[in-house]
This record gives C-alpha cells, structure tokens and sequence, in this order.
C-alpha cells in the first residue's frame, strides 16, 4: 500500500513506552508552547490525566516525530479491543480512545499535535511507520477534525471516512446582530424557554470560581445525571469509576486555565441543571450535563440551563457554543448550524479484518440494513 503525499525522508518516528512517560511529558510540552492553539485533546494535560484512568488497561505508546532530532510532532497510540460483525479485532487508535464501550471516555475535536505546516508531512511519516508495525487489525482516528484528518487521508489511502454533524450555535453571529442568544435559535425554542422562564420564576446562575466551587457544582451535577438516567433504566455516564474518576482529575488540571468550566442554573427553590463544559480556544464544548426532572413538561430545565450558559459564553467573548456530535432532537432545536467531525479507520490486515469486513458487508445487504 503506497502513500499518495510525498515522504519527507529528514522526518524520523520514535515509538516510546508507557515507561517514558516523563520524556513524553516534555516533548510535549515544547510542541504546545510552539503551537498554543493545538485540540485540547491532544495536548498532554488531557492526555495525562486519561493515561492516569485508563492507561493500566490499555497498551499504549507515544509516537514522536523529529526532524534533525527535534520534535515537530507527537500522538498517543493505544491499542485497544473490539466486536465488529461478531468478530473481535485488536485496533489502534490515534489519541484518548478505545476500551469497553462502558467506560469510554467519547473523544472529539482530535488532531495531530504539531505546526499546521507540518501536518502533511508527519502525518505521512506517521503513517509509512504504522504501516510497518504489527499487532493490530485495523487503525482507527476518531473524532477527528476535518482538517487535521486531511493530512492522514492523503497519505494513507486505505482510510474509510465518515462524519457527524456537530451541533453548535454562532455566538460571534449573535453578537454582531445586536440579538441575544435565544432569538436566533430555531423554530419554537425561544417560545419554550420564555415559557420555562416564567414557570420557574427567578433564575440565577453561577460559573465555578475555585476548586471547591467547581467539584460543588460536579458532584450536584454527577448525582441529578445518575439519577435521571437510571429512571429512564440506563446505568448513566457516571457509573464507571474510570470516567467518574477522569472528569474529576480533570477539573483539577484544568480548571486553573480555564479549559474546565463548570456552570449551574437555580431557581429560588431548586437547582434546574448543572454543565461541564470543556473550552477549546474560543469554542465552549457542552461535555457533559446533569438536569432537574420536572413533572411538569411544560418546563425545559435542559432547554433552560443551556441557553443561559449560551448567553453567558457570549458575555464572556466566546465564538461557539457546540454541542457535539449525537443525533438527540434537543442538539437540533438548541443550534444554528453544525460543524462536522470524522471517524475513519483504515490499514485493515489480516484474516480477523477480512473476515469481519466480508460479515459487516453481507449484513448491510439484509432487509431493513443500512450502512453505517
């Protein structure tokens, strides 16, 4: 299989153990403060505090590409294992993903970590490397954002993409309209949120200032998310200690630079809801969310604690409110446009993939199939 960019035969890739994760560490740290605006997610304090929670279970290795010896690029690699058509393959993702579907932190917003000029070429060194090692099936980038995944499919053609829509809404847009935030949004939203207005009364609502604030506002918020997911009979997000524990650390990580927001919304009775929010240079990324349940349905507390947070990121200068990627109908009525991410995966070998690639085939061919 043959690349379709150019090799840049001066780019050499180390592969590094778990072991060396102080080394990982600081080459890291010199590639974020020569690109201060990389993902969050690929930038190590993310990164080392998802290796705390989950690299016990899974195999990983940290890829570092140099030129003349110095870093221009780096990706953690974990090895993880999955089902598909009933066959259980060995994948290898490309940043904080893999692991039992239970406990998986959803990883979005990924990308390469180095200088956007640089992106072509380690990606394609990455690849012609990758391509040489064993022990997996099948390569996986998840979540990915089109223009870093760019670079990886032009240099390794094997790769099936898909995207998903990213529900988000335009606060830059907003504010330069002269609107506030609920007039722009669609169809009856605005309607529906006056009206929970109304029926709460007096609403308030607070960011967390300090660590305490902000694990106040996290624990209220872990509680009202376990419990209205475990009405509806599902375990909730929070039910894992791995992902429970992760969201912890990483207020305490990153709540200091402001890259960990926590937001709370309170009647004069009740709390309506509480968000953890993750901020990604001038983008506010709804992560997670805990909601009152309201016998009455006239009240919206999702609808409600959503658009203030909104309005509220739009007083503070932001540019996006996006609520990720999910097909749940509160994303569409809550946005005014979408961004898309990607999920690919390539480098498919061994009988283990054809086998599972030839059953997911034939299943799609079934009555009532579509493709994924």
């Amino acid at each position: 299989m043959r690349a379709t960019g150019s090799h840049d035969a001066s780019l050499h890739v180390e592969l590094i153990g778990a072991a060396q994760r102080e080394h990982a560490a600081e080459v890291w740290a010199a590639l974020e403060r020569a690109n201060p605006t990389a993902p969050l997610v690929c930038r190590w304090a993310w990164t080392d505090v998802w290796l705390t929670h989950y690299g016990d279970s899974l195999p990983h290795r940290c890829a570092i590409v140099r030129r003349d010896g110095e870093p221009v690029a780096a990706a953690l690699l974990v090895s993880g294992r999955a089902r598909r058509s009933r066959i259980t393959l060995t994948r290898l993702y490309l940043g904080t993903a893999g692991g039992p579907q239970e406990e998986e932190v959803a990883v979005e917003r990924n990308g390469l970590l180095c200088a956007e000029s640089d992106r072509p070429p380690a990606a394609s060194a990455l690849v012609a490397r990758l391509r040489r090692e064993r022990g997996f099936s099948e390569l996986r980038l998840d979540g990915w954002l089109p223009v870093h995944y760019a670079a990886f499919a032009a240099a390794e053609p094997s790769l099936v993409a898909r995207s998903e829509p990213s529900p988000m809404v335009d606060l830059a847009q907003a504010r330069a309209s002269g609107s506030d935030v609920l007039a722009t949004l669609p169809g009856k939203t605005p309607y529906h949120v006056r009206r929970s207005l109304r029926l709460y009364g007096d609403v308030s609502s607070e960011w967390a200032r300090t660590p305490e604030h902000a694990h106040d506002i996290f624990e209220e918020l872990v509680s009202l998310h376990q419990a209205r997911w475990r009405a509806a009979g599902e375990p909730g997000a929070f039910a894992s200690p791995r992902r429970l524990g992760f969201a912890r650390d990483l207020i305490d990580r990153l709540l200091v630079t402001d890259e960990i927001q926590l937001f709370r919304v309170r009647s004069a009775t009740e709390t309506i809801g509480c968000l953890y929010n993750v901020r990604d240079a001038d983008d506010m990324l709804f992560w997670q969310g805990g909601l009152a349940q309201a016998s009455d349905n006239r009240r919206k507390p999702g609808f409600l604690t959503h658009v203030e947070c909104m309005q509220a990121c739009s007083d503070r200068g932001l540019d996006v409110y996006d609520l990720l990627c999910g097909d749940a109908p509160y994303k569409r009525a809550l946005s005014t446009g979408e961004r898309e991410l990607i999920w690919a995966r390539g480098m498919r070998r061994g009988p283990r993939a054809a086998l599972s690639e030839g059953l997911h085939s034939a299943r799609r061919l079934l009555p009532g199939r579509s493709s994924p």
